[in-house]
């Protein structure tokens, strides 16, 4: 049997219980007896008198209970198990989900995914619960993010979220989700809270080693006015032991991720392998806005538990934004079978020049010899378009279209154009 207080700062309240008693101290006032030969005829009896101080004493004691029971109740007393659970019908409770939504629960070795078994564990813990529990979400990435915007009894927009669920993708961390259920659970009502964590059990995802992350999560069980059950499914079972062979493409390295037409681009990656061969040679793809280019296909060779580097080289013909891809092969854990980036394609980039000090001279410009080394009058396709113009001409509007400002010896700037380069910036 456990007894507690929701809000026990509120059994200060019960130091107000002495007011009354000051009160009737306070109002007993002491006055002089005067002598008088008629006052023997309204003297009260024994019994009266004995009566009128039973009642004050009586009155007294109520107002001390009123101010007790007040105090009491705003404390919001709660009590759980013993022989109280026998006269109370079962305790409504409050329950966060957390999902691990990290690459390794999209694993494919059997039937049906880690990630489909944790939704579908929950489909069947909904089943189970009382009108007046609640539920919520928690989809665990990298950073949590709350499917369900609050506690819920509606269990049929839970159902439905469940389904829409994305899939497995990146790494998580499981730490950083169950303070975020905690917090959520701070603000329930039900006297019994529970954190459920559906996850492979991959070690990677506890982040055990972040001694940091795990004493705030310690701080925030105790620090909670109600006990918080927490709770860790392996919904992978024993199936992870079947995961022997597997290939990952680490995340790429673009050399630059803004450039210009036919300039050409790296893009680097790290291709791991951990598998009972002891070596394995395997085709490496080159993806562009999701269409292969065969051309460009490698063939690697990696020893078991060793990595390799891969590279490509490519140019854009097209501006825009594209998106580029090294590709493996598929094998039971997708996820990790490619690496996507992004990077921006444009004609020339937009440079603006701030000459501070023009001259009716170019040559003796402030910036004639950046914009001579920008420019290359030489190269017929330039990389780089510069804009020059005199301090007093730069705002917010010029700065829209532009990549990079070079402020050349300008000392002062107005307020609204130090804001303008703020917001640019």
């Amino acid at each position: 049997m456990s007894f507690d207080f929701l809000n026990p700062m509120m059994l200060l309240g019960l130091l107000g219980i002495s007011l009354p008693v000051l009160v009737h101290l306070l109002s007993r006032k002491k006055y002089d007896v005067v002598q008088w030969g008629a006052m023997q005829f309204l003297e009260l009896g024994r019994r009266t008198r004995r009566r009128i101080r039973l009642e004050g004493w009586l009155l007294l004691a109520i107002r001390m209970l009123l101010i007790t029971l007040i105090a009491l109740a705003l404390s919001r007393p709660w009590v759980s198990g013993g022989f109280l659970s026998k006269f109370i019908s079962t305790q409504s409770r409050d329950v966060v989900f957390v999902i691990d939504g990290s690459y390794s629960m999209g694993w494919e070795g059997e039937t049906e995914t880690p990630h489909a078994a944790a939704i579908q564990w929950v489909h069947r813990f909904l089943e189970e619960l009382n009108p007046g529990d609640t539920i919520t979400l928690i989809d665990a990435r990298d950073q949590p993010r709350l499917i369900t915007e609050s506690p819920t009894s509606q269990f049929d927009i839970v159902r439905e979220k469940l389904n829409q669920l994305p899939p497995p993708a990146g790494s998580s961390n499981l730490a950083n989700s169950i303070s975020k259920a905690i917090q959520t659970l701070s603000k329930t009502s039900n006297l019994e809270r529970e954190v459920i964590v559906l996850t492979d059990d991959q070690a990677f995802c506890w982040s055990p080693e972040d001694s940091i992350l795990w004493a705030q999560v310690n701080d925030l069980l105790q620090q909670s006015a109600v006990p918080v059950s927490l709770w860790a499914t392996n919904v992978a079972g024993e199936k992870n032991a079947g995961l022997l062979t597997n290939r990952k493409v680490d995340q790429l390295a673009v050399s630059r991720e803004v450039c210009v037409k036919n300039l050409p681009v790296r893009i680097s990656t790290t291709v791991r392998y951990d598998g009972p061969e002891e070596n394995l040679i395997c085709p490496v793809y080159f993806e562009v806005d999701g269409q292969q280019l065969p051309e460009k296909t490698q063939s690697i060779k990696i020893e078991n538990h060793g990595e390799t580097t891969v590279e490509f080289q490519h140019r854009f013909e097209d501006e825009g934004t594209h998106i580029v891809s090294i590709v493996l092969d598929p094998d039971q854990l997708p996820g990790d079978d490619r690496s996507d980036a992004a990077l921006h394609v444009t004609s020339a980039l937009p440079v603006l020049l701030v000459d501070g000090t023009p001259s009716f001279d170019s040559t003796r410009s402030e910036v004639f010899f950046a914009n001579l080394a920008l420019m290359a009058p030489a190269n017929r396709t330039p990389w780089i378009q510069t804009t020059v113009i005199e301090k007093s001409q730069l705002n917010a509007d010029i700065l829209k279209n532009q990549a990079v400002v070079i402020l050349a010896n300008v000392d002062t700037l107005s307020e609204t154009q130090a804001g303008a380069l703020i917001d640019f910036v």
